[in-house]
């Protein structure tokens, strides 16, 4: 019982003197939310037509009302014949599309390529796209589509938001030029942050966050030339 007692104690003393303990600190700091930030739409999918010119057109749009990014880290094309095609390199801005195409397309427009042909011969089959928690969110039959034919099926997309207690890692100039590692509260990247960095030299990455309870974009700076120099402590 006594030990109880000083442990008590010994607790509301390190509280009375500020030294909290993480738990306490942690529960009353905001904190990044998921939710929606637009939507992934196939605007085009030309399944096997006899010719075999394969190809899969996706597009982003914001909900923002201004550009956004949407992140495909995780996301894949599947279909029922069990092909995965990972979509983990492509980063599409607001209203941007890419064309991926079978490989043996010869083809200035198309961005990326299946790695075997006729990927998507089943009439009776589907074409999933599926987001980066494994929940299909654009699901498209091989007979309704045809050349030419705009999609109007979309999915969310899904984003992590930061609010203004949360922090963002950047890559910030030193004296001599060189980048440091930093982690900046997001307030502090709102629309005026022009003013505490500098755009020829740091690297920002885009991201959403919630100001005055409405949603706002960071288009980021050096971004995405700088995202590889980031992913590298800023090495």
């Amino acid at each position: 019982m006594k030990t109880h007692t000083k442990t008590f104690w010994i607790i509301a003393i390190l509280v009375s003197l500020g030294i909290a303990i993480p738990a306490l600190y942690f529960s009353t700091a905001e904190a990044v939310y998921s939710r929606t930030v637009g939507t992934i739409s196939v605007t085009r999918f030309v399944p096997n037509e006899g010719a075999g010119n394969e190809f899969v057109t996706l597009a982003f749009s914001g909900i923002l009302g201004q550009d956004s990014v949407a992140n495909l880290n995780g996301w894949s094309i599947k279909n029922e014949s069990g092909f995965v095609f990972d979509l983990s390199n492509i980063e599409l801005t607001n209203k941007e599309t890419v064309k991926i195409c079978e490989a043996e397309i010869e083809d200035s427009t198309c961005q990326y390529y299946f790695e075997e042909s006729d990927v998507f011969p089943d009439e009776e089959g589907a074409l999933h796209v599926v987001a980066r928690d494994g929940t299909p969110v654009v699901y498209i039959p091989y007979q309704a589509p045809v050349a030419g034919e705009t999609l109007s099926s979309s999915g969310n997309y899904i984003d992590d938001v930061y609010t203004s207690g949360d922090k963002i890692s950047i890559c910030e100039a030193g004296k001599k030029s060189d980048l440091k590692l930093r982690n900046i509260n997001v307030r502090r990247l709102d629309n005026n942050f022009s003013s505490m960095v500098s755009e020829n030299i740091d690297i920002v990455p885009p991201f959403v966050y919630e100001a005055n309870k409405t949603l706002a974009f960071h288009p980021g700076i050096n971004w995405p030339a700088g995202k590889n120099i980031l992913e590298s402590s800023c090495q």
